[in-house]
């Protein structure tokens, strides 16, 4: 998918998203891949690391694997995903700085509802952001 906009009054500056998704499904096993890029026009007199745009791209995989089917609940699979992230493309100093890996659960009850919940370690090159942490959320489909 791609898109693209302009973000100011004077529609001087603009922006470019592109995505790449592969989704994968069967009765148990469930994979994904992505890869984004995003592209931000800038002025170069007020950034001059930068040269007209900025571009930041992030990719992932991911894989879950469905057990206990329909057994105490509709299914519990435990999941694994690993992302890099690169949030500066022409600042040569960071190049795929981030790197993170998450562990965790999704639990659907009864059909139609999910709760995730993981935890995700991160990697980074610079400074530490002290950003590890827990994330819990809940899916209702309709």
């Amino acid at each position: 998918s791609g898109f693209k906009a302009k973000y100011d009054a004077d529609e001087e500056y603009g922006c470019e998203y592109t995505f790449c998704h592969l989704l994968y499904g069967s009765d148990r096993w469930d994979a994904a891949c992505e890869y984004g890029r995003i592209g931000l026009d800038v002025k170069s007199a007020n950034n001059p690391r930068a040269d007209k745009k900025i571009h930041q791209s992030s990719s992932y995989i991911a894989a879950s694997y469905k057990i206990l089917q329909e057994k105490y609940v509709h299914f519990l699979a435990p999941t694994i995903r690993y992302e890099i992230m690169d949030p500066w493309e022409e600042d040569t100093t960071n190049k795929g700085d981030r790197k993170s890996v998450s562990i965790g659960v999704n639990i659907s009850p009864y059909e139609h509802f999910l709760i995730r919940a993981a935890y995700q370690h991160t990697t980074e090159k610079g400074p530490k952001l002290e950003n590890d942490g827990l994330s819990i959320e809940s899916v209702l489909e309709f």
